[in-house]
């Protein structure tokens, strides 16, 4: 299997971009399966109580899953840099750190969210039966954490060195895998014991593991064209590991925003019953993953894109990649969206399990029609600040912008009772205001915030100083070394300190 590195800073610009978010998308996809089949192989159970848990859970995971994702964010935007500016050797290190720091912070994470989880399900306002069904099936996906984490490097730095095409092979390899294990566990076939939606899950665990393994092998022998010194592999860079963790966690906080927004959402769905609940899992997650695997290919095609230019100080280049690849994703998501428009009953059928979920996830497709344009353009815009290293403007712009959907939501839902309804939705406690509104609140507050994340994505990359920041990266890049390589010490690391190696020649460091 080819694992070559694309450099992105030479060649037409449309085709350089094309050729990393069409696999980039295919990838995406192919991922988002993942929740489909969930929902396909639980929802024919029958049982409106675990299609319910599996919405429950979705907000408690997308926090975990985007936590485990730091070590990866940070790898892919440092890697990618270092790639513009043809650094190899520094390459190498950055990785070896990257995936040391994913396994503890997978095992960290893994039990944080296991003890916070029981707390997590009893503020999400379902039923005993639902936070049963939730914990079963989020406990089993804890315990592959630091696989998870793992993956995620690996993926990073494939997409940071320009290759999306492993990623889309091993994410092939892994839904074969997870489909498999996932029917015979959900329902008890091939001789397995039949265990419902804690099949689903440790189908999904499992097939982790394999794809996982193989892409670090291909790394390590060197199929990316970097190798990695042992002393990368046993010794701990603080200076490595602050930069990656300084990048990756406002990458991963931003995304945690979104989850923890998605979980107040459910909150409020249960207003309206469990059936409400189920129809907006259904709709975000068991249909419209359609729509968000083709931006999340563009957003991933930008992170690469926007890194490995600016690391070669060509910001103009960046930027019409940038542009070029909002408008792709847009008109793509969008022709995704008139067939939620067209056909919102057959889509959601597939996966809703009784017709009153069914109703809910109809309406949420159908309003969603109308801004599915806004979200294939602020996702890429998303992926542009991570790869240039802007991750804390982009926590403060999702923040924001996915913050108005509560107060949004509670206007439409509870009327004039709009600020009980924020406080009860934040409060955790008590008893909601009587309802006045109808599941089309919610549903709208997601469709129009989304248009509103669009417009300040766009205005911030529109007027930030490009052109001063590509200059700030290249002079950060002559004063930081992160490796220990030749025998030579070099502290401080990716983002910190000086060069020793200058004053033992001699230089000014």
């Amino acid at each position: 299997m080819s694992a070559r590195r694309v450099d992105l800073t030479q060649g037409p610009l449309l085709r350089g971009a094309l050729y990393l978010a069409v696999p980039a998308a295919l990838q995406a996809f192919v991922t988002h399966l993942y929740g489909l089949q969930d929902y396909f192989f639980v929802g024919r159970l029958g049982d409106a109580e675990q299609t319910a848990a599996l919405s429950a859970a979705f907000g408690v995971l997308l926090v975990q899953q985007t936590l485990l994702a730091m070590m990866g964010f940070g790898a892919s935007t440092l890697i990618a840099q270092q790639t513009g500016r043809g650094r190899e050797d520094d390459v190498g290190h950055t990785f070896a750190q990257a995936a040391l720091g994913a396994v503890v912070s997978g095992l960290v994470l893994g039990a944080l969210c296991a003890l916070l989880l029981d707390g997590l399900l009893a503020l999400a306002n379902v039923t005993e039966g639902v936070a049963g069904h939730a914990r079963r099936y989020v406990g089993v996906l804890l315990l592959a954490s630091p696989v998870i984490a793992l993956l995620r490097v690996v993926q990073g730095t494939y997409r940071a060195r320009g290759n999306t095409t492993v990623p889309l092979r091993l994410e092939v390899l892994a839904l074969t895998i997870n489909a498999v294990a996932s029917a015979g566990l959900t329902w008890g076939l091939w001789g397995l014991p039949r265990l419902e939606i804690l099949g689903a899950a440790l189908g999904t665990s499992l097939s982790f593991v394999l794809p996982t393994l193989l892409a670090l092998r291909w790394i390590v022998r060197g199929g990316l064209g970097f190798c990695v010194g042992a002393s990368s592999w046993v010794r701990v860079d603080l200076g490595c590991q602050r930069a990656l963790v300084r990048i990756g966690a406002f990458a991963s906080l931003a995304g945690v925003v979104y989850g923890v927004i998605y979980f107040l959402l459910n909150r409020l769905a249960g207003v309206l019953g469990p059936e409400a609940q189920g129809g907006l899992g259904v709709g975000l997650r068991g249909v419209e993953w359609i729509a968000f695997a083709i931006a999340e290919g563009f957003l991933i095609a930008c992170m690469p894109w926007m890194g490995q230019n600016l690391g070669a100080g060509d910001w103009r280049r960046a930027l019409r990649g940038t542009w070029a690849l909002a408008g792709l994703s847009a008109v793509g998501v969008q022709t995704i969206g008139v067939a939620f428009f067209v056909a919102p009953e057959w889509l959601a059928a597939w996966v809703a399990p009784d017709a009153e979920t069914l109703g809910y996830a109809v309406r949420y497709l159908w309003i969603m029609s109308f801004a599915m344009w806004a979200v294939g353009v602020e996702m890429v815009l998303y992926g542009a600040l991570i790869g240039a290293g802007l991750t804390r403007q982009a926590l403060v712009l999702s923040l924001v912008t996915n913050g108005v959907r509560i107060p949004l939501a509670c206007w439409m839902l509870f009327g004039p009772e709009v600020w009980a309804g924020v406080a009860w939705t934040l409060g955790m406690t008590g008893e909601p205001p009587p309802a006045t509104g109808t599941f089309d609140a919610i549903a709208w507050a997601i469709a129009l915030s989304a248009m509103v994340k669009a417009l300040a994505y766009a205005l911030w990359v529109r007027l930030w100083d490009w052109e001063r920041w590509s200059a700030r990266l290249t002079l950060q890049a002559t004063r930081w070394e992160p490796t220990q390589r030749d025998g030579v010490e070099r502290r401080g690391g990716v983002g910190t300190g000086h060069v020793r190696a200058e004053q033992a020649r001699g230089g000014d460091p």
